[in-house]
């Protein structure tokens, strides 16, 4: 070895490796994998119960607030809708019997 210089000679480069090399490197690999897996698996677990949670807490919010569910909404805008077509048509009928009684 010569000073100041690593000695290169037992370095393998992974042309070089042998077989038990080259698999321990694979299974480092491997391993890198399932830890991956893993942890993706439990970060979306993890965001499963964020959602729940979040929603819950949405829905909780919400129902304090007094808020008509959208349903109820639409069946009472129907309604309306209803009552302002047949107050239309009375209108328009008491205007005829105004007109008839009034030729009379």
């Amino acid at each position: 070895m010569r000073a100041g210089r690593p000695d290169r000679s037992t370095n393998a480069t992974p042309q070089l490796m042998g077989t038990d090399d080259m698999q321990n490197q694979y299974r480092l690999f491997d391993d890198l994998a399932r830890l991956a897996n893993g942890a993706v698996g439990t970060l979306a677990g993890a965001r499963n119960e964020v959602e729940v949670l979040f929603r819950q807490r949405l829905e909780a919010a919400i129902a304090e607030m007094d808020v008509v569910p959208r349903e109820e909404f639409e069946v009472v805008r129907e309604m309306a809708r209803k009552a302002r077509e047949e107050n239309e048509q009375l209108l328009q009928r008491l205007e005829e019997l105004e007109q008839k009684l009034a030729k009379t």
